[in-house]
């Protein structure tokens, strides 16, 4: 082996694309592909359904947001205007809740 090393493997890889390129393909029979293809086509109908479920999920939880942030807003709206209409200062307004226990506490 005297030679220049890339002039080598330039040979040792043509020498391995030529050995891959003459090993016989398999052959596929007409059942073969009509399997394959219809297995295509139901996967395809599967992934329609899959992205449809998705976008109801999506639609689903972004309306829970809208609703959980318009209960909220409504519940600060309501508690400053008792707490305005009362009189009652924060402090009061405060005191009226007892602690209860923590997560582990008992």
């Amino acid at each position: 082996m005297t030679g220049e090393p890339d002039d080598q493997i330039r040979k040792l890889e043509q020498a391995l694309i030529e050995t891959y390129r003459a090993q016989p393909g398999p052959a596929l029979s007409d059942t073969f592909t009509q399997r394959v293809m219809s297995e295509i086509r139901q996967g395809a109908s599967r992934s329609r359904r899959w992205a449809w479920a998705v976008g109801i999920d999506q639609l689903v939880w972004r309306a829970a947001t809208v609703t959980a942030a318009l209960v909220l807003i409504v519940a600060v709206c309501t508690v400053g205007v008792v707490r305005a209409t009362g009189g009652a200062s924060a402090g009061l307004f405060a005191e009226e809740f007892e602690p209860g226990p923590l997560l582990g506490d008992e």
